[in-house]
């Protein structure tokens, strides 16, 4: 099944309009700033209309930008907006900006940081022209070449419901309420708006035929002895009071009403009571929290998902989830996929097996800390909650046994995330699930070795896998064997990540060729190990350009105190060079290839010719030759890195040089 929550229209294309680098780097300072406005609702309750009108402002170093207050944008499809162009150059050298728009947009509307309006009560438009609006996109970064806009409703919308007393809806009434102010202004730091008329008068309202109510918008107010809404039909008058009610900014009033039938005199105003009455947010949202099972499907309409946080092990201890660049709306909403790990099945979860929860909690402030209690017999799910008072981020601790898979976040907002893992494969990767030689292709040399895990790349899952990507092993506590697993051939050389169980390791080049028709086989030699593999992602690169990678670690290796190992790559031949990039060079640094074994103690084979380092090096080539090659290759069939030993220097990256070739 699908689940599907509606929050109005918004631009579909925010999220691909522009890669990062075009936005934050290639828009030049002259280029207008494309807008992208969304609303959630209406108060004809459609979109942003053609034609529809909006101010925006531009707000940098401390003061309204000139040239860039209040400048109409118009929209031809109800999302994107064209106008005037404010550009850059308006914001001088301000690293950001905030961006403000109103709606509707009026000429001169707008001084002092305030924008000032007058409510209409003249025609059947009134509600659309009525309809302030007002969003906030703070610290946009200079450059930026679309800006999102999400408005929200700064008014009141009362919708009456007038029934005779058989329960029909009546039409032809006239509708209005009294004690109105109809001028106010609209602060564009905060968006609270105050009433600035001293008198008060009626606003009537308008039939929505659709519906069979009658609607207007109002001004914020508190409680007002004696108002009321007055019901003229067939002659008489009906006086519904509403005077200890208090309309509150951005809400939607609706209100039920009889018609008793009661007579009286000419002049009689016969009262009435509303039978029920409902406050509800205007613009919609997450308001609820749900529990959904893992195979549905979520979909929110107007709001992009993105995704925060993968595979993270649940506990007593709260782990932060804010990796995030912007600002999220208290109407957005996060989703919690969860797994809990230790039921052999979903029948075997109840709550004799005490309680398992999630526990969500606001990174700083004195937000709401709520506790979710997960369904009996589910052992998987998705928790779909209100971002409310969260928009910086949320704290998630849980009962000892739970992961969660997945935490996305819906938004109409433009934020940054940092690259997510891609889940390549899961299963019970232990000792027994097969030998290369019984058929995992291209690894026959190697073929008494055992399997631990083989998977199939998809199509786009192989265009991640170049060098400089991070491939991520995860394995049980217990497991005794991570720094011994084999990609294919090749020894994986990384970092032990102990408090995660995780072998961390730098994708090269020669791992991106060893892939043979997108098979990946990770493989262990004999031996009497514990535990098992069970998952394996994939941390997409940041940059592309690393030429022929043979090994990078983010922590650079002191050659004093430390070895660099890799694998050598089935490619290999004479003349090509390994580079070694360098730095920190001092007098007498040297450097070699070696290839190591075991027997009661070291025993290191020279592979390539110990080389002395001048200190102003940044490289340090090591040749390839015939002899070097073949003994090269007996350390690839073996599945035995070649060890860089030295002293003096330090090991940024490795890198291999084509014969004839850079």
């Amino acid at each position: 099944m699908k689940k599907t929550f509606l929050f109005g229209i918004v631009a579909a294309m925010l999220a691909t309009a522009c890669t990062e680098e075009e936005s934050f780097n290639q828009i030049a300072s002259g280029e207008g700033i494309q807008f992208i406005s969304s609303v959630a609702s209406r108060a004809t309750d459609t979109s942003f209309e053609a034609d529809d009108e909006i101010g925006i402002s531009m707000y940098a170093n401390g003061a309204f930008a000139t040239g860039a207050t209040n400048v109409k944008y118009t929209t031809a499809d109800g999302t994107t907006f064209t106008g005037a162009e404010i550009t850059w150059e308006a914001a001088g050298d301000a690293a950001t900006a905030d961006f403000i728009g109103v709606y509707p947009y009026k000429k001169g509307s707008i001084s002092d940081g305030k924008y000032s309006f007058t409510l209409s009560d003249d025609d059947e438009n009134k509600l659309s022209e009525n309809d302030v609006m007002y969003a906030y996109t703070p610290n946009v970064r200079n450059g930026t070449g679309a800006v999102s806009l999400n408005f929200k409703h700064k008014l009141v919308k009362v919708v009456m419901n007038v029934k005779d007393q058989d329960g029909t809806a009546i039409t032809g009434a006239a509708v209005e309420i009294d004690k109105q102010q109809l001028a106010g202004s609209l602060n564009l730091a905060d968006g609270t708006v105050t009433a600035t008329q001293d008198t008060e008068q009626a606003i009537s309202f308008v039939y929505n035929k659709e519906g069979s109510q009658y609607e207007a918008i109002v001004m914020p107010s508190e409680a007002v002895e004696g108002k009321a809404i007055t019901i003229t039909s067939d002659g008489k008058t009906y006086s519904c009071p509403v005077g200890d009610l208090a309309f509150a900014s951005g809400t939607k009033m609706t209100l039920s009403a009889t018609i008793t039938g009661e007579t009286g005199g000419a002049g009689t105003v016969i009262v009435i009571k509303p039978e029920s009455i409902t406050v509800e947010n205007w613009d919609g949202g997450v308001s609820k929290d749900y529990v959904f099972d893992a195979e549905e499907k979520i979909e929110i309409t107007g709001k992009t998902p993105y995704t925060l946080a993968t595979n993270k092990t649940l506990s007593d201890t709260p782990i932060t989830i804010n990796e995030f660049e912007g600002t999220l709306n208290a109407e957005d909403a996060y989703c919690l996929s969860y797994t809990i790990n230790d039921a052999a099945s979903a029948s075997a979860i109840s709550r004799a097996d005490g309680e398992y929860s999630i526990t969500v909690a606001p990174i700083e402030g004195d937000g709401e800390t709520k506790e979710y209690i997960l369904p009996q017999n589910q052992a998987s799910g998705q928790l779909l909650i209100a971002v409310g008072e969260n928009t910086k981020g949320i704290k998630v601790s849980g009962t000892e046994g739970i992961t969660l898979d997945e935490v996305l976040v819906y938004t109409s907002q433009i934020i940054d995330v940092p690259e997510q893992p891609v889940v390549l494969w899961t299963g019970d990767g232990i000792l027994g699930n097969g030998i290369v030689g019984d058929g995992a292709p291209g690894y026959e040399p190697a073929g008494w070795r055992q399997i631990i895990a083989q998977f199939t790349l998809t199509e786009e899952q192989r265009a991640l896998f170049v060098p400089g990507a991070t491939l991520k092993c995860y394995y049980s506590d217990d497991f005794s064997g991570s720094n011994s697993i084999k990609f294919g051939l090749l020894p994986l050389s990384g970092s032990v990540e102990e408090g995660n169980s995780c072998l961390s390791v730098v994708v090269t080049s020669s791992m991106c060729e060893e892939i043979q028709d997108n098979v990946v086989v990770l493989v262990m030699d004999w031996g009497t190990y514990t535990g098992s593999l069970n998952r394996v992602e994939l941390v997409p690169a940041e940059s592309e350009n690393w030429g022929y990678l043979l090994w990078y670690s983010e922590n650079p290796c002191q050659m004093d105190y430390g070895r660099v190992n890799f694998g050598i790559p089935a490619s290999l031949a004479v003349g090509d060079v390994i580079r070694v990039h360098c730095q920190n060079v001092v007098d007498g640094a040297k450097i070699g290839g070696y290839d190591v074994t075991w027997t009661t103690e070291e025993v290191l084979t020279p592979l390539l010719d110990e080389l002395s380092v001048s200190q102003d090096a940044a490289t340090v080539d090591l040749t390839i030759d015939q002899e070097a090659l073949t003994a090269l290759q007996a350390t690839r069939t073996e599945t035995r890195p070649i060890t860089l030993k030295g002293n003096g220097l330090t090991v940024t990256q490795v890198e291999l040089v084509r014969a004839g070739g850079n």
